[in-house]
């Protein structure tokens, strides 16, 4: 599943906590924060602390990966910003 901002990864981290059968309170206790956390996350009404929200995929059996938008990146261009140089 690919998300592009807030809202789509609160509505993502919803439906991976809905599929492990999981209530906010539950993920909440795991993570050590709050369920009024956990809700606010999945309603993208908070600047979540990025830590936490991969604690959270990650105990939920996800994990982030950064893809470059293929329309935006020219062949050898990601290569070089990943290396520190300007293309």
């Amino acid at each position: 599943m690919r998300v592009a901002n807030k809202r789509e990864m609160g509505i993502a981290l919803k439906d991976l906590r809905r599929r492990k059968k999981l209530t906010q309170a539950a993920l909440a206790e795991h993570l050590g924060v709050s369920r009024r956390w956990v809700n606010q996350v999945e309603q993208a009404k908070t600047n979540a602390d990025v830590y936490t929200v991969l604690r959270a995929l990650k105990f939920l059996g996800a994990e982030l990966a950064v893809l470059p938008r293929e329309e935006q990146v020219e062949t050898g261009v990601l290569e070089s910003v990943l290396r520190g140089k300007r293309p």
